[in-house]
């Protein structure tokens, strides 16, 4: 009994040296984490809506980094005879396009004609995906004014009500992201690098080559994501109807309006769509069930408010061999036919 007693004093002195380095909680509704901030930029290395501001594009595309590898903006902008800016932020979902077109597209002060929001399977409803853990010092640099919207969406109601106690006002829980992020490169980089006997720089450069594209099974990796990105636990994600409300989805319709932006929404081709492995291995039953349903249910929405929604995960010129690793497309076969096939919907869904 004596023993556990020291262990409990132990562990608590451990606690309360832990929580003091971490100093005082932070102050406010949520602990958000604001000093998380990964920048991002412009390949010109401008910010993004100074980059807007100067280039005056007709036609403004948001999305992830499957748009970054599946349109080329200045092919399309020939082929369509619009002017075309792509804004691809690798790693987001729906809150981070919500920023994007608030706090630059609409913040820049043009107003393209069009903006096309680029999305798979039914990510432009789920508020919360990719809004945690190092996404969320993504969307840190894009929330300027720290928006109550988005942690209404996308992070309110908590899950756990302790959990909520703990990050709001214990201020180890709110410093565990770092804490996390120092003990994975020290074991990851540093440990590891020692304990094979090389240099850390030549460690990680090995690390890259064996986890390049090159060496990767492809359809292994999309089963990977498919099963991490679409999963029975996230089945209220498919009911379109409870979900839309509680999305960002409204609130770019909602802007994009007031600001006179026409919307249109493109939904992509995935390898799931191609392959039966990844799909008969790849996909829960109920994804495979609920997502035709989905899709249909999006479709009557956007149109009822004017938007034209492109889905591309029927387009039968796309094939496998136009694919890189996952869903991102290949760079000199896909991109450049996922572009024409594109700008083909484009003309004719802006001419209703």
């Amino acid at each position: 009994m004596r023993k556990v007693l020291l262990q409990a004093l132990l562990a608590g002195l451990v606690l309360c040296c832990a929580t003091l380095l971490a100093g005082p909680a932070e102050e406010g509704e949520w602990a958000r984490l604001y000093d998380q901030v990964r920048p991002q930029a412009d390949p010109s290395g401008l910010p993004f809506e100074e980059a807007i501001a100067r280039q005056q594009p007709d036609l403004v595309l948001i999305g992830n980094s499957v748009l970054d590898s599946a349109v080329d903006a200045d092919l399309l902008g020939r082929l369509t005879g619009l002017s075309c800016y792509s804004l691809a932020l690798h790693g987001s979902a729906s809150a981070m396009w919500y920023l994007a077109l608030k706090e630059v597209v609409i913040a820049s002060g043009h107003r393209p004609r069009y903006v096309v929001l680029t999305f798979r399977d039914l990510y432009l409803t789920a508020p919360d995906y990719r809004t945690t853990g190092r996404y969320r010092a993504n969307l840190n640099f894009f929330d300027r004014h720290r928006d109550p919207l988005l942690i209404e969406l996308a992070y309110d109601p908590p899950t756990n009500p302790v959990r909520d106690v703990l990050r709001r006002h214990w201020s180890l829980f709110q410093a565990r992201g770092k804490a996390r992020e120092r003990v994975e490169r020290l074991l990851r980089d540093e440990a590891v690098s020692y304990l094979v006997g090389v240099p850390e720089d030549e460690f990680l450069a090995a690390v890259d080559r064996a986890l390049s594209p090159e060496a990767m099974d492809t359809d292994l990796l999309t089963r990977t994501q498919e099963s991490a990105g679409i999963s029975a636990d996230r089945a209220h994600y498919f009911e379109f109807h409870s979900q839309v409300d509680r999305s960002f989805l409204p609130h770019m319709l909602r802007l994009a309006d007031e600001a006179g932006i026409q919307v249109v929404c493109v939904r992509f081709r995935t390898r799931r769509e191609l392959s039966s492995v990844i799909a008969s291995q790849g996909v829960p039953e109920v994804a495979k069930q609920m997502i035709p349903d989905y899709v249909r249910d999006l479709r009557t929405y956007l149109e009822a408010r004017g938007v034209p929604l492109i889905d591309m995960s029927g387009e039968e010129r796309l094939q496998l061999e136009h694919y890189a690793d996952g869903d991102h497309l290949d760079e000199k076969l896909g991109k450049p036919l996922f572009t024409r096939l594109l700008s083909e919907r484009l003309a004719h869904a802006l001419e209703r």
